[in-house]
């Protein structure tokens, strides 16, 4: 039986009962999501759902991310709620590449880890598992594992095997559409210039979530409530002209742009009069990060990790909780006046961590 899977979450509780009940049928776990919006994310959950089927000891497969045709027949529909048309539209979508996926591999029946979803609505998976049946000629088998107390048994069964859960359902609308009454901002929509992984970021899930799929065990994740962080947009201009530069995280302002002098220089770093902030030569950086930076294309091209330039702050000021404004420079050159552009959100989030003293003993 071909098993199309859509995250770890939904597919670990529903795959263990689907083998008890179909103990003849080889499972084969599908995973064909390309609603799901960025392809970080996608990565994210595709890593984890991998993780959970060879636990299983379940054969996966990985389909093609096509997005760019999931988003053209999505078109016009952007502002429909969940369990609109929208939805009707993408589980036809990927319910017809896993019935054309099962006859490829000539497997005559098929089902649907979505059917293990507390937020889906049954009769639209229900509806269209039925339609794509018959215009393929593949049986979709219709389970529920959610009554009779199987929402608490999956949620344990979840926790208990530290599977990653997300926070929306996986495409783009659906992101946005969730987060118009929320305080908490679209950064799943944000494209970060550079590669610094970031606190809550799908890039720093993978890299925990792959950690733990090397491990035989049952691995949990440490989460934390943190004040996060996202620069937007910055600009330095000196004497009217704009200076390539590089921004250390948390840098922030309590004006969005402002004109300053200088209030003293030292020891390859200028302090500004306004904003507490500072320009800072690329060998003094270079000093302070621990790094050997030949030009400021190469710290451009690859950044410290955000835990190091937040260690560079401190080691800049001294103050541990400092947010003032930051400027990576080649070199320092004095001038009369110094514009500073800079756009940033600081947020509540919460972050997740690999224990320190994980272990397989």
């Amino acid at each position: 039986m071909l098993v199309h899977i859509c995250c770890s979450v939904d597919s670990h509780y529903f795959l263990t009962r689907l083998r008890e009940d179909y103990p003849n049928e080889k499972l084969i776990g599908y995973f064909y999501n390309p609603n799901i919006f960025p392809k970080s994310e996608y990565n994210l959950r595709l890593v984890d759902a991998k993780r959970s089927c060879n636990k299983l000891g379940i054969e996966f497969l990985e389909g093609v991310y096509d997005d760019e045709n999931w988003a053209k027949n999505v078109r016009g529909m952007e502002e429909i709620p969940e369990k609109g048309s929208r939805c009707e539209v993408c589980f036809d979508i990927r319910f017809e590449n896993s019935a054309l996926k099962a006859k490829e591999l000539e497997i005559n029946t098929f089902t649907s880890t979505l059917l293990q979803s507390p937020l889906k609505d049954k009769n639209q998976l229900k509806k269209s598992l039925a339609k794509i049946s018959t215009r393929y000629g593949v049986e979709f088998v219709f389970v529920d594992y959610l009554s009779n107390g199987g929402k608490e048994a999956q949620s344990k069964t979840a926790n208990n095997e530290g599977l990653y859960r997300q926070n929306y359902c996986g495409c783009v609308w659906g992101v946005i559409n969730q987060r118009k009454n929320s305080t908490k901002p679209n950064t799943e929509c944000f494209s970060p210039l550079d590669k610094t992984v970031l606190p809550s970021s799908s890039e720093k899930r993978i890299q925990i979530y792959t950690e733990f799929a090397k491990k035989p065990k049952a691995q949990k994740s440490i989460k934390s409530k943190i004040l996060n962080y996202r620069l937007l947009n910055a600009k330095l201009e000196i004497d009217g002209k704009t200076i390539p530069s590089y921004i250390p995280a948390y840098s922030t302002s309590g004006k969005k742009s402002f004109t300053s002098m200088i209030d003293f220089e030292d020891d390859g770093i200028i302090y500004l009069k306004k904003e507490s902030a500072k320009i800072i030569n690329l060998s003094k950086w270079c000093q302070i990060s621990g790094k050997n930076y030949k030009n400021l294309n190469e710290l451009l091209s690859n950044p410290p990790s955000f835990e190091e330039q937040v260690f560079g702050r401190f080691k800049i000021s001294g103050a541990i909780y400092d947010i003032s404004p930051i400027f990576v420079v080649e070199e320092l050159s004095k001038a009369k006046s110094y514009t500073i552009t800079l756009d940033a959100l600081f947020f509540e989030d919460t972050d997740e961590n690999i224990p320190k003293g994980d272990s397989d003993e």
